[in-house]
């Protein structure tokens, strides 16, 4: 059987990431590119599966609560999931919602975790995961994101 994707290899993210910029954005410790790369080595390191690793390399590309600059409008939702992948993009996506003022005190609690986009995870969703964990990287279900 032919192997069709060896033809029609699908490009790297980070070679998105590099045209974007992201090596010439300052970040703490470096440019953005340094942090994304220290993210996803970390989630490899955790043992994550490949969407969340890819995830966790693009995970600023839409902007988050705490870095403004962005690399990617949200009409290019379609691009990066060409890049990473479904199901990694909408993490990325449920990352850039998320506000860490409201999300993060109520990573413990039993009850739903609201984002700005009016997505949610309810306790269900979160079971098994660690409380410290960031419930947009693990892997899990969440209703609007991950179908959007």
């Amino acid at each position: 059987m032919r192997d069709v994707r060896s033809e029609h290899p699908v490009p790297d993210p980070l070679d998105l990431l590099v045209e974007r910029g992201a090596d010439c954005i300052e970040h703490p410790g470096g440019t953005l590119l340094d942090h994304l790369g220290r993210v996803a080595t970390l989630l490899e390191g955790w043992g994550a599966t490949d969407d969340v690793q890819k995830a966790g390399l693009c995970h600023a590309c839409y902007g988050t609560d705490g870095f403004a600059p962005s690399l990617l409008g949200l009409d290019e939702r379609g691009l990066l999931a060409a890049r990473i992948g479904r199901r990694a993009e909408a993490w990325v996506y449920l990352y850039a919602s998320c506000d860490r003022e409201v999300v993060y005190p109520a990573l413990g609690s039993r009850g739903s975790l609201w984002f700005r986009d009016g997505s949610r995870l309810t306790q269900s969703d979160r079971r098994g995961v660690p409380e410290a964990s960031h419930p947009w990287l693990t892997g899990i279900p969440c209703t609007r994101a991950v179908t959007s």
